[in-house]
């Protein structure tokens, strides 16, 4: 089978996490069919957002979805016609689709990944977490080149979308817009609490990546963990946390065999960039934070309405044991250092649909499509087949030769044992 329609396949008819996805989001499958029939570069993006926005909603980050359609929408418009300049709404919703497709089918991935979450909802919570490493994991290309002093630090507009989004279980209207009110209230006092110094954008790499790793707020969020809230193991790397002068995401994210993430920041702000997958990661992180940190406001405030809590928990073991794998399996996308399954499963399997995920990218902006006698090099979903065989591995075979010696090539450079599960 195409790789499209393996995966097709899958979504219509697997187990796993595949079943999970169809059995919550109506209509799911009818998006994904589409997406796979259109040939058109736009009109695959526009699906692809549809894509998206279902998924996005199941897991209640719905507000998000403005930034990939942001992202989308200035790579469309983009001017400056280069080599690698290529699309990411839809390259993220395929690397989502792959990822859920070799949890479900390779035993040892999915047993590795398993054994990293501390929950018996396996499949909802690798879902959670894989919405961050593949849909969301490009929103750092906001804040690539031209585009970071705009996108800066700002996150009012984000957090009331969520607001008017998220609180619809209310009947009475105005009983919503009351609640939406008092917990606007506590979002005003974290920003005068934590933000008061941000009054203008970025202007250099460094400054935004400065911004972006601050999370001093997380002091709090640490204090009210509870005994309970933290399994045996977790307890010294909490205490480790509590122990720093002034917590950065860069000390949270920082994982205990892989390199020094601050260190990779330096090393990229002296070069005068911003690395899209670390800005990523940090602002996905320091985003969702903020929500834990406003859960327990709300919990801990007796005047205030209690609904936040009561139909979005945010158990802080989630924080720890969820949110900060896969906001580090965002921020690491780009170091070159070879990848263990063993020592970050999830990493593990980012790179690899990362690597993988080569198909149906569309060459921004479509002007490219003119140039029709380039067409063998851009390889289409028809030009790639997967299968998988009873023991669960994977076969992934490329018509074009050098686009199968480039994929195989990186792959083997960044994963370790990368033969043991799939044959490129």
């Amino acid at each position: 089978m195409s790789i499209n329609e393996q995966l097709l396949h899958h979504f219509q008819h697997g187990s796993g996490a595949a079943k999970y996805l169809r059995n919550r989001i109506w209509g799911v499958l009818e998006q994904v069919e589409r997406l796979f029939q259109v040939r058109s570069d736009l009109k695959r993006i526009a699906e692809a957002e549809k894509v998206a926005w279902s998924i996005l909603e199941m897991m209640e980050y719905q507000e998000i979805a403005q930034l990939r359609r942001t992202l989308a929408t200035i790579e469309a418009k983009e001017t400056v016609v280069t080599e690698k300049k290529t699309d990411h709404a839809t390259r993220t919703v395929y690397m989502f689709l792959l990822g859920v497709f070799l949890y479900d089918n390779v035993p040892e991935i999915k047993a590795q990944i398993d054994h990293t979450i501390e929950s018996n909802k396996k499949e909802k919570m690798f879902l959670f977490r894989w919405t961050f490493a593949s849909l969301l994991r490009d929103v750092g290309y906001l804040y690539d080149g031209q585009h970071y002093d705009s996108h800066g630090h700002a996150y009012d507009d984000l957090f009331k979308r969520a607001f008017a989004l998220e609180y619809t279980h209310f009947d009475d209207v105005k009983q919503k817009d009351a609640f939406v009110k008092e917990i606007e209230w506590v979002w005003s006092e974290f920003k005068e609490k934590y933000m008061q110094k941000e009054t203008t954008a970025a202007k250099t790499p460094q400054d935004l990546l400065d911004s972006l790793s601050q999370v001093l707020w997380m002091k709090e969020v640490l204090d009210g963990l509870s005994p309970s809230d933290i399994a045996e193991h977790k307890k010294e790397y909490v205490e480790r946390l509590r122990q720093k002068d002034a917590l950065n995401a860069y000390a949270i994210l920082e994982g205990d065999q892989l390199p020094a993430l601050e260190e990779y920041a330096k090393k990229v702000e002296s070069e005068g960039k911003v690395d899209p997958s670390l800005a990523g990661g940090l602002m996905l992180f320091q985003y969702t934070s903020i929500w834990y940190w406003l859960s327990l406001r709300v919990r801990r405030a007796g005047d205030l309405n209690q609904e936040l809590h009561a139909y979005y928990e945010y158990p802080l073991k989630v924080l720890l044991n969820d949110v900060i794998p896969a906001c580090r399996a965002v921020a690491y996308q780009n170091i070159s250092v070879p990848v263990a399954l063993k020592t970050d499963p999830f990493l593990y399997l980012g790179i690899l649909c990362e690597e993988l995920q080569v198909w149906d990218r569309s060459m921004l902006p479509p002007a490219h499509e003119c140039e029709w006698e380039r067409v063998e090099q851009h390889c289409m979903g028809e030009n790639v087949t997967v299968e998988v065989d009873a023991e669960g591995y994977v076969f992934v075979s490329f018509e074009h030769h050098e686009v199968r010696k480039k994929v195989k090539n990186k792959l083997e450079k960044r994963l370790e044992n990368l033969n043991q599960y799939v044959k490129i």
